[in-house]
């Protein structure tokens, strides 16, 4: 087991690898990670015009962080693999059971699609589609937030708050332009 002088210069070596990408320095998490939820999303939100996409959408199947990473073509990808496997559990809990939570929520919505893609009432999968597609976005913006160093999504720094960072900073720099 290593000793606490190895463990800061590993978390330190990892820190400096980290500067310039797109992996977060505290949550050691990349947002990359969330297209393979996008494009899942993006081809329900097309069935509710073109029930034919449901196809395309049922193809879809949940994988890991490391997995999709080892299937990129990102040249970060081994980076992002070992960076999340030094996650802290404070980011690391949290993101796993959100990303458990979306896959469950997408995989339902598409079973359930597929039973009323046929119903003589088209709104009955229009509904389906544009109740459950909202709650999958809120989620994936949950794990984002995690991704972008919020650790209680649940409490009091959610996603909102994130958010609301996010938008005052812009507002700032928009002031400079004023």
């Amino acid at each position: 087991m290593p000793n606490a002088a190895t463990q800061n210069a590993e978390t330190a070596s990892l820190q400096e690898r980290l500067q310039g990408t797109n992996i977060h320095p505290a949550s050691y998490l990349a947002t990359d990670y969330l297209n393979h939820f996008n494009e899942v999303m993006m081809l329900l939100e097309m069935a509710i015009e073109m029930p034919e996409m449901l196809d395309d959408a049922a193809e879809w199947a949940p994988k890991s962080y490391e997995q999709h990473y080892r299937d990129s073509q990102l040249g970060e990808k081994e980076l992002a693999i070992e960076a999340y496997a030094a996650s802290a559990p404070e980011y690391r809990e949290p993101f796993d059971a959100l990303v458990d939570e979306l896959n469950e929520m997408v995989l339902s919505t598409i079973e359930q699609a597929k039973e009323v893609v046929n119903d003589p009432k088209p709104e009955n999968l229009v509904g389906l589609l544009e109740s459950n597609i909202p709650e999958m976005r809120k989620t994936a913006e949950s794990i984002a937030a995690v991704v972008n160093g919020a650790s209680d999504v649940g409490g009091q720094r959610g996603a909102d708050q994130v958010i609301a960072d996010e938008t005052i900073a812009q507002d700032d720099i928009d002031a400079l332009f004023d």
